[in-house]
């Protein structure tokens, strides 16, 4: 996808053109692990493939809160620079939460 219009338009689509702020964490993460871990439920994927997992959401996330809401400058670049590891806080109610499009 090279534009963020691309991104969310693609996940919208495959949802039957839900609008975003109506998928949950749990219906990307569902869709992203089938399309990028062969067709596998997130059952099935190892510690290491949820981490990558986590991290894409992440990404588009963030991808597509530009997409909606603009860059403020100075806040874009602490961003970029922030890599945060947030598995060992991990628990059996992730991806329950609302699709984070609003930071």
């Amino acid at each position: 996808m090279d534009s963020e219009e691309e991104c969310s338009e693609f996940i919208s689509g495959w949802f039957f053109g839900e609008k975003l702020e109506k998928l949950t964490r749990y219906d990307v993460m569902d869709f992203l692990t089938w399309s990028l871990f062969e067709g596998r439920n997130m059952e099935h994927l190892t510690h290491e493939e949820m981490n990558q997992l986590r991290g894409f959401v992440t990404d588009l996330e963030y991808k597509i809160s530009i997409e909606l809401y603009g860059r403020e400058e100075g806040i874009v670049e602490e961003d970029e620079k922030q890599i945060v590891n947030d598995d060992d806080d991990a628990n059996d109610e992730e991806g329950k939460e609302d699709f984070n499009i609003l930071n």
